[in-house]
């Protein structure tokens, strides 16, 4: 179980880091303040995000180059995506590593796991209820 744990984790990394850079194209394209500050907090809420499940790795002794080859084929295509599929997709992979760190009984990635999962869905919910400010393709941005 915990082999697919860490996959499920190095592939959380890997999408942190694609949406990281989806992201950063939205604040290009973005021109409503509330719109640009919202993306800009989560920007950085990201980069926590990346540090903490690094850190999840590094504590358990996961050796990420070990599955960076199966990661890159579960990581999705976000540059094609819209910023709410993005978020749905983050929420839904932390509840999955969330059941599983549950029944494995790794407090470490269960908790920080769960906080970004708050982060997450308050994002998504925040696009959800913004869409007419952050309704951008980013392949009309790419």
């Amino acid at each position: 179980m915990s082999e697919h744990l860490w996959t499920l984790l190095c592939t959380a990394c890997e999408v942190e880091k694609e949406s990281l850079s989806a992201l950063r194209k939205c604040l290009n394209a973005v021109v409503h303040p509330a719109a640009r500050e919202r993306l800009h907090e989560h920007l950085s809420e990201t980069r926590w995000q990346m540090k903490l499940l690094d850190a999840c790795l590094d504590i358990n002794g996961v050796d990420k180059s070990r599955f960076k080859r199966g990661v890159a084929r579960l990581v999705p295509k976000i540059s094609r995506e819209n910023l709410f599929t993005i978020k749905c997709a983050e929420v839904d992979l932390y509840e999955k590593i969330i059941f599983i760190a549950r029944k494995g009984h790794t407090s470490d990635v269960l908790q920080a796991c769960r906080e970004i999962l708050e982060q997450e869905r308050a994002m998504a919910e925040w696009i959800e209820d913004n869409h007419a400010l952050v309704n951008i393709s980013f392949s009309a941005i790419a």
